[in-house]
């Protein structure tokens, strides 16, 4: 005899209704996958518009549960760029406004709200996936070590203006990559090869100890972006000043401060160019909407990947410069001894 919905349900399986809902998904990633998804325990650090747009695919996947962990409240700005805040909302708690909405997609999914300090061993522990967002690049490097710590899989990402990056640390992760095998004769039908991968992934901290000694030229740009030379500026200024650089009044003290990064990495000076370091410096305090759509379905997929163990992750830096539509990947680590 076979379980009924609610049976089901608390058995932890899929119920049929699950199926349906879910299907189009299950015929791409598998019910297996959806299954992971389904037993997932998310948290969500930071509320930004990449928080909300994030949350909302993850929601709509069927991620099990969901935790967003923010203490800022709705201001004007949030209104602007933000599709689930509006002028009624001003004042009040912005994650407690944004996860009423969101349980609206999806009732399924168990979803709640905590404050940063309620943020303990027993939270990062019982998560699954931890993704820390628009946060101080020192704040995301605490969390990353205590996750890493607990035995749980991060994530670090930002969008500002035009720009955003992800950064992945699924400490030891396995999963199954599948590539079409093309026939050898007409006769041959397109089969599908799993191969089961297992990838290492280095901590934030140490990602930043990389160097690039004695390299240059095309060389250097296969392995670095000067993408990512100019957003370490970014966290440089931002450690040292605890704040984003102010467009064009702060654009010569970032510059010193990209002077120190590329020195650290031993980069050649003039590797970013002055017009890029510009944008990022105009861009730093900006939200802009349609770069937290795009960054926000990234996110997701990534954690997604986590938690289902379909597909290689970035290892380890996704950089996004959504006015030249660049997307690239980006490998950091410390020089083996």
């Amino acid at each position: 005899m076979s379980d009924s919905p609610q049976d089901s349900e608390r058995n932890g399986h899929i119920t049929t209704e699950e199926i349906a809902l879910y299907d189009r998904q299950i015929r791409l990633w598998g019910l297996d996958a959806q299954q992971r998804m389904r037993g997932s325990a998310i948290l969500l650090i930071g509320c930004q518009g990449l928080t909300l747009e994030t949350a909302k695919n993850l929601v709509l996947a069927g991620v099990g549960s969901l935790v967003i962990a923010a203490d800022a409240t709705v201001e004007q700005m949030d209104v602007e760029v933000q599709f689930y805040v509006g002028q009624q909302d001003i004042g009040k708690v912005w994650s407690a406004v944004v996860a009423k909405k969101l349980k609206v997609l999806n009732p399924r999914v168990e979803i709640r709200t905590v404050a940063e300090s309620g943020i303990d061993d027993e939270l990062l522990s019982a998560s699954s996936v931890v993704a820390c967002v628009g946060q101080p690049i020192d704040k995301q490097t605490l969390f990353n070590d205590k996750c890493r710590e607990l035995g749980t899989k991060f994530l670090a990402a930002d969008c500002f203006g035009m720009f955003g990056y992800i950064f992945c640390d699924f400490i030891r992760h396995t999963y199954i990559e599948e590539r079409k095998e093309v026939p050898t004769t007409n006769k041959d039908e397109v089969k599908t090869v799993k191969e089961t991968k297992t990838q290492t992934f280095v901590p934030l901290r140490d990602a930043f100890k990389a160097r690039f000694d004695g390299m240059g030229g095309r060389k250097l740009r296969r392995m670095l972006s000067p993408l990512l030379v100019g957003y370490q500026a970014l966290w440089a200024f931002e450690q040292e000043h605890k704040r984003r650089p102010a467009p064009s009044v702060d654009l010569d003290e970032l510059k010193r401060v990209l002077d120190t990064v590329c020195e650290r990495g031993a980069i050649p000076r003039d590797f970013v160019e002055p017009e890029l370091l510009e944008r990022i410096c105009n861009n730093a305090r900006l939200e802009y909407p349609p770069a937290n759509a795009v960054m926000g379905g990234m996110l997701a997929q990534e954690i997604l990947k986590a938690v289902t163990a379909k597909e290689s992750p970035f290892t380890n830096f996704f950089l996004f410069d959504a006015a030249n539509n660049e997307g690239t990947v980006n490998y950091l680590a410390p020089p083996t001894p």
